[in-house]
């Protein structure tokens, strides 16, 4: 067999090799540890939080959203899911109300 020919079936059969052996491996997701601490909003409370938002004012409804953004990313670890659902309904009232506040497109001037 020529040289090239052998060099050739060398690096078929590694990489063969290394099909096999990394074929069997499954990659699962991280799951986070059950917790009474790590809990999701249910609905109704979900629902009482937009309430209770929409009628803020907006600088404390700012102040909310600013509070809850830091508390997600100032954590080692994962933020709960508590902590998303309140950071993004106060997003979402935010973008919200700041479409409302605008005079077509543009800021209200004081």
């Amino acid at each position: 067999m020529p040289k090239s020919a052998t060099r050739h079936a060398k690096s078929v059969s590694l990489q063969g090799e290394y099909n096999a052996k990394y074929d069997k491996l499954t990659i699962a997701m991280a799951r986070r540890p059950n917790s009474p601490s790590q809990e999701q909003l249910t609905a109704a409370e979900l629902a009482e939080l937009r309430c209770k938002l929409e009628i803020m004012p907006r600088h404390e409804l700012e102040i909310f959203y600013k509070a809850t953004h830091n508390a997600c990313a100032l954590r080692v670890r994962l933020p709960s899911p508590r902590l998303i659902q309140e950071l993004v309904q106060a997003w979402k009232t935010l973008r919200a109300r700041g479409h409302r506040e605008t005079v077509n497109g543009r800021w209200p001037v004081a």
